[in-house]
């Protein structure tokens, strides 16, 4: 009993920052934050091309632009900023699909 109380003490010790390790995120390249749209900024699809600049941002902080000659509201639940940019997570296949 008393050879075996060491060994666990040990066996402890060693698994406790692998432990913590496996706990943290990896960090990604880009960093992004949940942002609010204002008027004049450009928004960029996800893949980083150009959509189009906000005219307007409705009440629930979603974005409004013309693109390709319509309305389009980017929901505020898709916007976040990387690099200084506002993103939205959808592609521009979705953004010419939605009204």
């Amino acid at each position: 009993m008393k050879k075996l109380l060491p060994l666990v003490i040990a066996s402890l010790a060693v698994a406790t920052p692998a432990a913590a390790q496996a706990q943290d995120p990896t960090p990604t390249e880009e960093t992004t934050t949940a942002v609010a749209a204002t008027e004049g900024t450009m928004i960029y699809d996800a893949s980083g091309r150009r959509l189009g600049s906000v005219y307007a941002v409705g009440e629930d902080g979603s974005a409004q632009i013309l693109y390709r000659g319509k309305k389009v509201v980017i929901p505020a639940e898709t916007l976040s900023e990387a690099d200084g940019k506002l993103l939205t997570s959808m592609s521009r296949a979705d953004v010419a699909r939605a009204r």
